[in-house]
């Protein structure tokens, strides 16, 4: 893709119009699922956090973790497939961001050190991504599927695996943040390599508005300054921008400028 016979050929500089069939379409293709794929996981994302399909329990907040456990077990096992289906969409939209970052590096001369910085971070956020989204579903699932014992220790197993499962979370949403803010260098480096050559300049500035809310996502779930404000600027972006930034490739990459400048 994006190459010449024997040698890597560069589709930056050159007019989109010289660009082959081929050299889009492997662009485009993979752009497409990336963003049809955080479309879907970030609306299937939703539904879960607004419960729609499935009611939580009333839980009275004088109730101990126990308690708490106990009377959500039936609620996390309903709700479990709408879960699993928002989590495993998002691993493959993770795993099409890597995908898309190969696709982008070989768009780019062997000689642009740009490119290198490119597939470290798309590419990176793409993997680091889909292994924590496998980490949780994995997680949640053994909570799920194995019930607690009926003994004399029943509660402190209960308490073990409530605090095991939150360390795990805990890890899980460390990997999101980076994965997000490698995301985002990788938005400010492709606007910077294709804005105004392959895509329109409009691209890129979406691509620089993007990686500026997905930063400041991250900031107010780091500083927990803003409750779920984090969490929504989150969705806004991976739900919306994102999907209208791979979309945009798919549709233009290559050959914006190229029907513009056809007789």
């Amino acid at each position: 893709m994006c190459r010449g016979t024997g040698s890597a050929v560069s589709t930056i500089g050159r007019a989109p119009e010289e660009l082959e069939m081929n050299d889009r379409s492997y662009v485009r293709i993979i752009a497409l699922a990336f963003g049809g794929s955080f479309l879907v996981a970030t609306i299937l994302q939703v539904l879960v956090l607004e419960n729609v399909l499935v009611q939580p329990p009333a839980i009275p907040s004088s109730a101990s973790v126990v308690e708490r456990v106990t009377a959500l077990e039936g609620y996390r096992h309903d709700s479990w497939p709408l879960y699993f289906a928002a989590n495993a969409v998002f691993g493959l939209g993770f795993f099409m961001l890597t995908a898309l970052a190969i696709a982008l590096f070989a768009c780019v001369s062997a000689g642009d050190v740009r490119r290198l910085l490119l597939v470290s971070t798309l590419g990176t956020a793409g993997v680091v991504g889909l292994v924590e989204q496998a980490v949780l579903i994995g997680t949640v699932k053994v909570a799920i599927d194995i019930p607690s014992c009926d003994c004399a220790l029943r509660t402190e197993e209960i308490v073990s695996r409530f605090w095991a499962e939150q360390a795990v979370r805990g890890a899980v949403r460390v990997l999101v943040e980076v994965a997000v803010l490698l995301g985002a260098a990788g938005l400010l480096i492709s606007g910077r390599l294709f804005g105004g050559t392959v895509m329109p300049r409009a691209w890129a500035i979406l691509s620089f508005g993007t990686a500026a809310l997905l930063a400041i996502s991250v900031g107010l779930e780091f500083l927990v300054l803003g409750g779920l404000a984090g969490t929504w600027l989150g969705a806004l972006a991976s739900g919306i921008l994102i999907p209208i930034w791979a979309l945009w490739i798919w549709r233009s990459f290559g050959i914006s400028r190229a029907a513009a400048a056809a007789p």
